[in-house]
């Protein structure tokens, strides 16, 4: 009986922090070969206050500043 609901506890801890942690910011897909690409990085999905960005030059050099968020926009250019 007590494995039972220590199994139980366990359980249901497990569910509270799955849901409570919040998942890594997803990052932008790979600037394609001959491209050069902007990606704008905000803090919620108004897109009003930029926290940090990320620019791919031609030579697939990257320059970034900033913090990474989910709340993304990304711009791809031909060279």
């Amino acid at each position: 009986m007590f494995r039972r609901a220590s199994i139980a506890a366990l359980v249901a801890v497990a569910a509270t922090v799955a849901v409570v942690v919040p998942a890594a910011p997803a990052h932008a897909r790979a600037c394609l070969p001959d491209h050069y690409c902007y990606t704008d990085y905000y803090t919620d999905d108004s897109h009003t206050i930029k926290v940090g960005d990320l620019y791919e030059d031609c030579e697939g050099s990257a320059h970034r500043w900033g913090a990474y968020t989910g709340f993304k926009v990304f711009a791809e250019y031909r060279c």
